[in-house]
């Protein structure tokens, strides 16, 4: 009886390291992309709550190294100022480190009132680069910096950090 529930053990043990083998880096970068578009849309909401949940226990905003609370406050001061509003933004760059636990996105992005089109961006969200010419001529362009963890299959966002984009250059 006590050989079946050790090998049980070691089978379960064995089948989850080979599901966490399988989630590739581009699985793991699928859901950091996931994650940036549910930050947006929940952004759009206006829901704080939703915004700042994945943000980890020591999280901190920069510039000015605010804590998730504060950013709280902050955004929602700032929703109830600008109203409605759309994020528009080209396919965020990600970079996981070796190990696929640790990993960066950029996003770089431009709020615009509700209903605000630019026409043809759609078609360049592939090319970050593209897109940032085409829409850094009609608006003001902003950075954002997020640095990601994994932790027991569960990503959480360490930190963000906020900026005027100033281009691609020195």
């Amino acid at each position: 009886m006590i050989e079946i529930s050790r090998a049980r053990r070691v089978i379960v043990a064995t089948l989850g390291l080979l599901v966490f083998a399988s989630c590739s880096a581009k699985d793991k970068t699928a859901v950091i992309l996931d994650m940036i578009k549910k930050g947006a849309e929940s952004a759009e909401r206006h829901h704080v709550g939703d915004l700042t949940a994945p943000a980890s226990d020591d999280f901190v905003a920069l510039p000015g190294r605010y804590d998730v609370r504060t950013v709280k406050g902050i955004l929602f001061r700032a929703f109830k100022y600008y109203g409605n509003f759309n994020i528009l933004y080209p396919r965020p760059l990600v970079n996981l480190d070796e190990k696929s636990v640790n990993a960066t996105a950029t996003v770089y992005f431009v709020i615009v009132r509700k209903g605000h089109v630019f026409p043809g961006i759609q078609e360049l969200y592939d090319d970050p680069q593209q897109w940032v010419e085409a829409v850094g001529e009609k608006a003001d362009l902003y950075q954002l910096k997020l640095r990601f963890f994994e932790k027991n299959s569960d990503w959480r966002v360490k930190s963000a950090h906020l900026k005027p984009f100033t281009g691609f250059g020195f």
